[in-house]
């Protein structure tokens, strides 16, 4: 009687060994557009020498806005600069004149009775006060020396012209007579003139006083 040796074990069925799991990309399309390597989102990853650095393309939208912004700011100051100072020039030229009108009136208006009031002392003519020839030759000179761009045009004198403009609400718009005659220095020496034709005894209108 042959003894009963227990059959071997059936083997296990062999199965194929899966390969090792890899997780996708995250981009499929990373090798064509060259974006960073999946390793370089780990701060804490080594990086592999043999790989080469991500290669950054340098953004140029910031870099033409600036372009742009900067042109255009130079641009604006170069036109609000010559449109100034045209503005400035055309302005500053019609007072300049208005100014001068009136400062050579106030001369001229004083060599006129200068010479009348000195043909009237000289005829013996009466209502002329004696000596008021030397009185308005000293004003004359006087005048001349003061009357001068430097004084006229003064920063306080220009100051005080401009207080005047304002609180008489003229537009700056206009110079003419009308707005010079605001002007402290031509002022006083508009009423300097008044004073001198109503002591000769003149008549105002002679001398076309208000401008």
């Amino acid at each position: 009687m042959c003894a009963n040796h227990p059959s071997p074990p059936a083997s296990p069925l062999s199965l194929p060994v899966p390969p090792p799991f890899t997780s996708p990309p995250e981009n499929l399309l990373d090798d064509v557009f060259e974006s960073s390597h999946p390793t370089s989102h780990d701060p804490h990853a080594a990086h592999d020498p043999a790989i080469p650095p991500p290669r950054h393309e340098p953004d140029d939208q910031p870099r033409l806005r600036q372009t742009h912004v900067a042109a255009g700011y130079r641009e604006g100051i170069s036109t609000a600069k010559e449109g100034s100072m045209q503005m400035g020039f055309d302005r500053g030229y019609e007072v300049g004149g208005a100014v001068g009108r009136e400062a050579g009136w106030v001369v001229g208006a004083l060599g006129a009775i200068l010479v009348a009031v000195g043909r009237a002392e000289g005829e013996g003519q009466g209502g002329v006060r004696g000596g008021l020839s030397g009185k308005v030759a000293r004003l004359l000179e006087e005048a001349r020396g003061e009357l001068t761009v430097e004084e006229l045009f003064r920063e306080e004198v220009m100051g005080e012209f401009r207080r005047e403009v304002e609180v008489r609400g003229l537009s700056v718009e206009v110079y003419g007579g009308r707005l010079v005659k605001g002007h402290p220095v031509l002022e006083r020496w508009r009423g300097r003139v008044r004073e001198v034709v109503g002591e000769a005894g003149m008549d105002v209108r002679l001398l076309d006083m208000e401008g």
